[in-house]
């Protein structure tokens, strides 16, 4: 049976950093509890290795914040199944990497029912010869099923009753004539729903973390770090965020450095989705997180210690 993780992973060890005087984000061991009539928010991150797929909720809105790669259908409709769901309002890709549009198509020849498709690339992007094509794929097999397929750019809203949603990726101006990776372009969101907020950084690299941290204001309550770990937050990205919480899509071996960096910056309040489902709710004032970890990850995460 899936157990909640109910503090802070690194603060065994290291205890916890301190939040200030504002602080928003509450773990499930700290007791804090909403209003019975409160309309709750709730972001919720499948529990998948090296991909990225998050369900954001609120009400009678839904949306499938990329898809993982195309082997995580399974566990991707058992976490939409825990939330009460068979279908999704919208599904938003940050960009065309089979470990975030991979898990499309098998989703849809799962059953799912899909509102809405956004995107932020061409329809037949292709990243560099030789590349597979997922985005041209999955673009074509939505558009025979007759799902609507929205173009998305810097700065547009995504509707979602109460909640702000943004996009936020490098301007077109700064993309012309330069040369970028797929990673380099993907599209964060910013999501904000009373005073709560959470930032989803996608894959975006460190060349251009300090130029959206200058354009942008990034400050958020919880921040998804970027590229599942690979690449390193700069202090400047991190300054401008101040985040209270953070979740990494992947807790594999590759995300030490990204940890180090971390604590190093003050932050060790943390948690890996791949050790279960991480589970983020807001009334709009306050955020609780809770993680129901999967039963191979519950001693792991007990004896956790930063650099094992």
């Amino acid at each position: 049976m899936l157990k909640h993780l109910i503090c802070a992973l690194l603060g065994l060890t290291l205890g916890m950093a301190p939040v200030s005087d504002m602080q928003r984000v509450f773990f499930e061991s700290e007791a804090i509890a909403f209003q019975e009539d409160a309309e709750l928010m709730t972001l919720r991150v499948c529990p998948i290795l090296g991909a990225d797929c998050m369900l954001l909720t609120l009400g009678e809105h839904s949306m499938l914040i990329d898809a993982g790669r195309n082997t995580h259908a399974k566990t991707i409709l058992g976490v939409l199944q825990e939330a009460g769901l068979d279908s999704v309002e919208y599904a938003f890709n940050s960009h065309p990497h089979p470990d975030h549009i991979g898990g499309i198509v098998p989703l849809m020849e799962a059953g799912l029912g899909i509102g809405t498709f956004f995107t932020l690339f061409p329809h037949d992007y292709l990243e560099k010869p030789g590349d597979y094509g997922y985005q041209a794929t999955t673009i074509r097999a939505l558009e025979d099923a007759g799902i609507p397929v929205v173009d998305l750019s810097n700065g547009d809203t995504i509707p979602f009753g109460d909640a702000e949603v943004q996009v936020i990726r490098i301007p077109d101006s700064y993309i012309e004539g330069r040369e970028r990776t797929c990673n380099d372009l993907s599209a964060m969101l910013m999501i904000r729903y009373g005073e709560c907020s959470v930032l989803l950084t996608a894959d975006i690299e460190p060349n251009d973390q300090k130029l959206l941290a200058e354009i942008h204001d990034l400050k958020a309550d919880i921040l998804k770090y970027p590229h599942h770990g690979e690449s390193l937050l700069t202090l400047e990205f991190m300054e401008d965020v101040d985040p209270e919480f953070f979740f990494f899509t992947h807790s594999a071996g590759n995300t030490h450095a990204a940890q180090k960096h971390m604590i190093q910056y003050g932050y060790d309040r943390m948690m890996f989705a791949t050790w279960g489902t991480i589970i983020m709710e807001t009334d709009g004032s306050k955020w609780l997180v809770r993680q129901e970890l999967l039963p191979e990850y519950e001693k792991i995460a007990e004896e956790y210690t930063y650099g094992k």
